[in-house]
């Protein structure tokens, strides 16, 4: 199984910015529409939805495949995964 996306072994600066602010911010899950898809809404109502996997997506920034403050989100509070964890800055996921 490849990814779609190579392996990082460094964290990338704009992913430590992204953990920052998705550290401080408040989300609301309204949805999840399976195991690593989610519907969340913001203080100021707006939703996103965001999914992890073979691809990073978020409908914040369709265009990219990467993470974005949602995404993170995703990682650190809903599967709480440690910000020192290689899994927290890789642009794509496999199975393994």
């Amino acid at each position: 199984m490849s990814r779609s996306q190579p392996y990082r072994s460094r964290i990338p600066t704009h992913i430590i910015q992204l953990l920052d602010v998705a550290s401080r911010i408040t989300l609301f899950l309204v949805g999840q529409t399976g195991p690593l898809s989610f519907t969340f809404k913001d203080r100021l109502e707006n939703k996103y939805k965001a999914s992890i996997g073979p691809e990073v997506k978020c409908s914040c920034s369709p265009q990219r495949n990467d993470h974005c403050i949602h995404t993170m989100y995703i990682l650190l509070k809903i599967f709480k995964v440690s910000v020192e964890n290689p899994i927290m800055w890789q642009a794509a996921y496999v199975d393994c």
